[in-house]
């Protein structure tokens, strides 16, 4: 039997990575190998000796007893590309802001004394289109492409693709004092982090559109076949609430924007299958949205769908 290519997760931090890698690592018949740096204490002693030493990384190939091989870490696919597929590229975007506002804070609670100022943090080379920088050198039309914001359409269609079914884990969570301290974020920081972050947020855009097509394909329907426009207003807690009706769907991709301009890409929340009217929710502070501009929410593929308001 010929051995199938191995699996290599490009696991971009804080965008739900740390779920699917430990969700492998109960898989049978994977054998898991991590690279997150040499000191790092999730780092396999295999990968340490070959990718860090003298070794040839191709000898992790050998010996593996019809085991599927997976690769996953924080680096970049330039690492160990070179030993699989494309197709067995796997790897899971956030939209931009979240992402660097998420890791910002993580840093934040784990070494305090070395984080320093947001937009000096956004600054740093190593940030900036950080997945863009991460997934160079993959084509998204090939591998295994997802949002953290579909992470349940992300396994299921890596199912149907790899052939490897995975529990949905929801592990490493923000802490809820971390994620009321977002909508406290100065509006100019957001903006700021928004212009070092343009070829991430197109990745995401772009990434939507191929899970929709890849959805599509399998008989699962993203746009109702009689769209109406999406319902939006404040929520007192500083969250941007709307409603759309859809039914008969039960995954939708709903681009977030302002005074016209690509903010986020957000999912309907889970729980309301069959009913017609779904909902969703996101937190105005994130896209950067000052009194008098417009925000607006549309179903992608759907521009029709579109519903606006102003921030008062």
């Amino acid at each position: 039997m010929t051995q199938a290519p191995p699996i290599f997760f490009v696991h971009i931090p804080k965008t739900a990575g740390t779920s699917w890698r430990n969700a492998i690592a109960r898989h049978e018949g994977v054998k898991l190998l991590c690279d997150y740096g040499p000191g790092s204490r999730l780092t396999s002693p295999e990968l340490t000796a070959q990718a860090y030493g003298q070794g040839d990384a191709r000898t992790l190939l050998d010996g593996l007893d019809n085991q599927r091989l997976v690769i996953a870490g924080h680096v970049g696919y330039d690492k160990y590309g070179h030993l699989t597929t494309q197709e067995n590229t796997v790897t899971i975007l956030r939209n931009p802001v979240e992402r660097l506002i998420s890791e910002y804070q993580h840093i934040s609670r784990n070494d305090p004394e070395s984080v320093p100022d947001f937009r000096e943090f956004v600054e740093e080379d190593g940030q900036q289109n950080r997945q863009d920088k991460m997934i160079f050198g993959i084509q998204p039309q090939s591998a295994q492409v997802g949002l953290s914001s579909h992470y349940s359409d992300f396994l299921f269609l890596l199912g149907r693709r790899l052939g490897l079914d995975t529990e949905p884990r929801m592990d490493n969570r923000t802490p809820n004092d971390a994620l009321a301290s977002r909508a406290a974020m100065p509006v100019d920081a957001i903006i700021h982090a928004f212009s070092r972050s343009v070829r991430d947020l197109e990745l995401v855009y772009e990434t939507a559109d191929i899970m929709r097509e890849r959805l599509d394909a399998v008989g699962i329907a993203t746009v109702p076949e009689t769209p109406r426009s999406c319902m939006l207003e404040l929520a007192p807690d500083g969250q941007l609430q709307g409603a759309v009706e859809v039914p008969g769907i039960a995954t939708a991709f709903i681009s977030l924007q302002v005074n016209g301009a690509h903010r986020a890409v957000t999912g309907l929340r889970q729980g309301e299958n069959g009913m017609s009217h779904r909902t969703f929710r996101y937190p105005l502070a994130l896209l950067a949205a000052r009194s008098g501009d417009t925000v607006s929410a549309e179903l992608l593929g759907a521009p029709s769908t579109r519903g606006s308001l102003k921030v008062p």
